[in-house]
């Protein structure tokens, strides 16, 4: 079976299913995309961060 990024490691619960979370990575994956519509007038984006509550 091939790695993915969104597959679980052994003895951790989940917070999302399986499809909630490729739809997280699809989410940051669209900001970075989003990002780069401004970088020829703003600049290249150097970092970018979003914080959860319930996530560390």
């Amino acid at each position: 079976m091939e790695d993915k990024t969104y597959d679980r490691k052994n003895l951790m619960i989940p917070q999302l299913s399986v499809s909630k979370t490729k739809l997280v990575y699809a989410e940051a994956l669209l900001k970075v995309k989003i990002n780069h519509i401004f970088d020829k007038k703003l600049g290249k984006t150097n970092w970018s961060i979003k914080s959860r509550d319930n996530v560390k």
